[in-house]
């Protein structure tokens, strides 16, 4: 699956930023940006649209080539096509219904002097923009010691949001 929830202390020590393993100088950082990543329902729907057709589609093709072999195949054969045909629709109504239902993410982008990365995401919006507050109070005041522990969200593949975040977060934010 795609959403894993991963605590991770986010320190800010020394004028350097460090989110788990991964350290960020401060010094470095070119751009703090705080993201919306939306569920694009419209999109999920057709999506769901298309591919439930695709599905009952061939479920009736196959039930139309299945009665012409006539009663030379066993009704386990059938049973069998039927049963594939549904659990590939319950499948994939079941993946459109937690699409739909999922929350905005909230991500913190830091762009160093050689790229932009996702940072932290989260489902609380606040959070977020604490930590965005004490990131921009470092870059400017050295002094600044902050710890943090966030329950970042990872999202890869294609689970919720439709995309790898990292490659959503610098296209358009919003993600089907």
């Amino acid at each position: 699956m795609g959403i894993k929830h991963i605590g991770v202390e986010v320190k800010i020590k020394k004028r350097t930023l460090w989110v788990g393993d991964k350290v960020y100088p401060l010094a470095h950082v070119t751009r703090v940006e705080p993201l919306e990543i939306v569920p694009r329902r419209g999109r999920i729907l057709a999506v769901y649209g298309r591919q439930a057709g695709a599905w009952l589609g061939l479920g009736l093709l196959g039930l139309l080539v299945l009665a012409c072999a006539g009663n030379t195949l066993p009704l386990s054969v059938y049973t069998v096509y039927e049963l594939v045909v549904l659990a590939a629709l319950v499948v994939l109504t079941t993946q459109m219904i937690r699409r739909l239902t999922g929350a905005t993410l909230y991500v913190l982008s830091i762009a160093t002097s050689g790229s932009a990365h996702e940072v932290v995401a989260s489902w609380d919006r606040d959070r977020i923009q604490r930590l965005l507050d004490k990131v921009v109070a470092a870059i400017d005041d050295p002094a600044v010691d902050y710890t943090v522990h966030i329950d970042h969200i990872d999202v890869t593949g294609d689970a919720v949001f439709g995309d790898k975040s990292g490659d959503v977060i610098h296209r358009d934010k919003h993600v089907h």
